[in-house]
């Protein structure tokens, strides 16, 4: 049976993700005292289906970006400029995506252009430095999507993201900004 979903880029958002955590805890993706605002389900229009457990750290463009675990890199784009609130930027922004031993996959999207080295298949340790924090791809202002997933069938295929466990701040999947009301992390 086809799933039904909405065509957001290239890519189908489908009506559904896993609701499981993560297996691991793992480390901030951003320094904790450059974290302005964050978000998750709801809070970003491209926090859909099988986003839905997507996180995006606000904090200023040029912020570090952090390894949250070690592993290797699978996939990557650094040489994008663009980016925009239309959908037809869904596939532009500049990210990396590390595969670590346990299966479970970390991905880093919108950076700056041009502010990482790595390259396919280096390996990377928890809290280097992978890039910078910019607006590339469907982004509107400066910040840094953040999520887990598995994937199922090949890479680059569907995937489904799980709810992250971050140290330090182990239920942010779960907090409701409005109820914190925006107060300071």
């Amino acid at each position: 049976m086809a799933q039904s979903g909405k065509v957001l880029g290239e890519q189908l958002v489908k009506p559904f993700s896993t609701l499981e955590a993560s297996k691991r805890e793992y480390a901030l993706p951003v320094p904790r005292a450059l974290i302005q605002d964050f978000g998750s389900l709801g809070y970003s229009p491209a926090h859909q289906g099988n986003l839905r457990n997507s996180i995006d750290f606000y904090t200023s463009e040029g912020t570090p970006v952090l390894a949250a675990a070690g592993g290797n890199v699978v996939r990557l784009r650094t040489t994008s400029y663009e980016s925009g609130i239309e959908t037809s930027y869904w596939d532009r922004g500049n990210y990396v995506e590390l595969r670590h031993d346990d299966g479970e996959y970390t991905h880093y999207e919108h950076m700056l252009p041009n502010t990482t080295q790595l390259k396919i298949g280096d390996a990377v340790k928890e809290g280097q430095q992978i890039g910078r924090v910019g607006m590339t791809g469907f982004a509107d202002k400066p910040h840094l999507h953040f999520q887990v997933h598995r994937y199922y069938g090949k890479l680059d295929g569907e995937i489904l993201t799980l709810k992250a466990r971050l140290r330090l701040f182990p239920d942010v999947y779960t907090l409701d900004l409005m109820k914190l009301g925006r107060e300071p992390l």
